[in-house]
């Protein structure tokens, strides 16, 4: 069997074996006109966006007419899908920040201040990055203190991220720490990334159940 097949069988396995453990339910609050759509903190069921692996292919270029099907997907906090904005509450994961080694989408430039950077992100303190998703802050305009180093120190508090919803399609979803998937797959239970990351936000208080997405006295910008 060629290559891509077998990454298309592993995948689909590993999807398959990530929804019936984790059942997760944080992966992005849609919000419209600057709020979200809930007062809930929970956010959007993630069952239902990974819905999106039965809609396009993965590792694969998509055609616009095929993306499309990715633009409005219904959860239990609404209607969401890619370009929505979104927000999330979580943790670092126990990988490092860390700038892309060069991309097409930044003309194949190699240094940090000219590339996204890649952060993993989990619902609990130092988690598994097979447990976790990718949000990604672009160079474009990027505030001077979002460095991989200062990203670095946030470790173990909890993180209020705002962006845009984007569904990575050239990658596997990588998310079985026992069985992972090779060629260099990004650890990640989910192909959608909050990207481009537009606000970061830290929590003045020490757990989650005391940071309250909607109250801002509870958030100091990073």
């Amino acid at each position: 069997m060629r290559e891509s097949e077998d990454l298309e069988r592993l995948h689909d396995d590993q999807a398959n074996r990530v929804l019936g453990a984790r059942q997760r339910s944080w992966l992005g609050q849609p919000i419209e006109e600057g709020r979200p759509t809930s007062g809930n903190a929970n956010h959007a069921d993630v069952r239902d966006l990974l819905a999106a692996l039965d809609l396009v292919d993965q590792s694969v270029e998509i055609p616009p007419n095929e993306r499309d099907k990715i633009k409005s997907i219904e959860t239990n906090e609404g209607t969401v899908g890619e370009g929505s904005r979104v927000r999330l509450v979580a943790f670092l994961s126990k990988g490092r920040p860390h700038a892309n080694s060069g991309e097409s989408v930044n003309c194949n430039l190699k240094t940090e201040a000219n590339n996204d950077i890649h952060i993993s992100l989990t619902e609990i303190k130092n988690g598994s990055e097979f447990e976790g998703i990718v949000v990604e802050m672009i160079p474009q305009d990027r505030p001077a203190n979002w460095t991989p180093n200062n990203i670095t120190t946030l470790r173990g508090k909890v993180l209020l991220i705002e962006g845009g919803l984007f569904y990575d399609n050239l990658h596997f979803v990588n998310g079985d720490e026992s069985n992972p998937v090779p060629g260099g797959q990004p650890k990640r239970f989910s192909l959608w990334e909050i990207h481009p990351v537009t606000s970061v936000k830290v929590c003045k208080k020490a757990t989650v159940s005391q940071c309250d997405p909607d109250r801002a006295s509870d958030w100091t910008a990073f």
